[in-house]
Order: C-alpha cells, then sequence, then structure tokens
C-alpha cells in the first residue's frame, strides 16, 4: 500500500500537468459561521472580479443588516485594484491586510486552505481521479467541509446551519 501526503498529491513531478497548473482557487470564509465559498479561477488576475462577484452574492444571500464587515487577506496585488478598493469603501466594507507569508496572522483562513487541501487530495487519491478533476474536487471538498459539524461553533453546528442563523 503506498501512503501519499498532501504534498505528492500537488506536486508530483512525475505527471506535471499544465491544466492543472492553470487553475487558481478563491476561497472565501464567514468567520462567525465559518461557512466556506470558493470558486475557480483560469488565472490569478481575476481575483479582483472574482471576489466582487463572491461579496456581492454573498450580500444578496443576506439581505439583512448582518453584512459583510471587512475583508482580511494577506496583502496581495490582486486584492489592490483600483475598482475592487472603490467599491469596498462604498459599501463600507474594510479591508483589513495581514502580513505576508506569515501563516499565524490569518490563522482561520489558512486553516482552511490546509482542510480543503487535504479533502482534495483524498478525494483524488481515494477515487483515483486525474488532476485535471482537481477544481472539482475542491468544490466537493467545500460542500463537505460546510454540511460537517465544526467544534468552533455553538452546538457544533455545521457551517451551513450557522450561517443561515446567523439572520
Amino acid at each position: 500500500m503506498t501512503t501519499h501526503t498532501p504534498q505528492s498529491c500537488w506536486n508530483n513531478p512525475g505527471n506535471p500537468d499544465p491544466q492543472l497548473l492553470e487553475k487558481h482557487c478563491l476561497l472565501f470564509i464567514d468567520e462567525m459561521s465559518r461557512k466556506a465559498v470558493i470558486k475557480t479561477l483560469e488565472s490569478r488576475s481575476e481575483v479582483s472580479v472574482a471576489s466582487l462577484e463572491l461579496i456581492k452574492i454573498e450580500k444578496e444571500q443576506r439581505r439583512t443588516q448582518a453584512s459583510l464587515v471587512y475583508l482580511k487577506n494577506d496583502g496581495a496585488k490582486d486584492y489592490k485594484t483600483k475598482e475592487l478598493q472603490d467599491f469596498l469603501r462604498q459599501e463600507g466594507i474594510s479591508h483589513e491586510v495581514t502580513e505576508r507569508y506569515c501563516r499565524q496572522s490569518n490563522v482561520l483562513a489558512e486553516r482552511l486552505n490546509t482542510t480543503i487541501t487535504d479533502k482534495v487530495c483524498c478525494i483524488l487519491i481515494d477515487a483515483n481521479l486525474t488532476p485535471k478533476l482537481l477544481p472539482y474536487a475542491a468544490h466537493y471538498a467545500v460542500l463537505i467541509y460546510n454540511d460537517l459539524p465544526h467544534s468552533a461553533l455553538e452546538n457544533h453546528n455545521s457551517p451551513n446551519d450557522a450561517f443561515w442563523r446567523l439572520f
């Protein structure tokens, strides 16, 4: 039996897949409910536009006074576009920038990245799937994550339950 680590799932030098390397995933997490949202991107240049889309969708879903208060990221240049900054300012959303390359300054998001990465690797390896299906596995991993009980939430609710109970 062969054991696989998450790194062997992502960095398989014997089977580099150019299509896999061109895919990016944008992962958002609601800090109150721990609900995650993922969007697959063709390139990093789409981060700003995809962020705007996700924020607008989140705003529509809530439809109440409880809304997005701040956007926290590692200060990557993808989040510094004028369009995104103007939108955040117009909506009254503060943009909190954490230290780059310092996992401790954005622990919740970094932990979620690790959790989703591990789930994706398990899905791909266990089902013997090609890495080309990574974006689909990532979306499925987020669906699983959102529906499982979470120890940090009251009564060990799932992130989906906690998200919809906020209203």
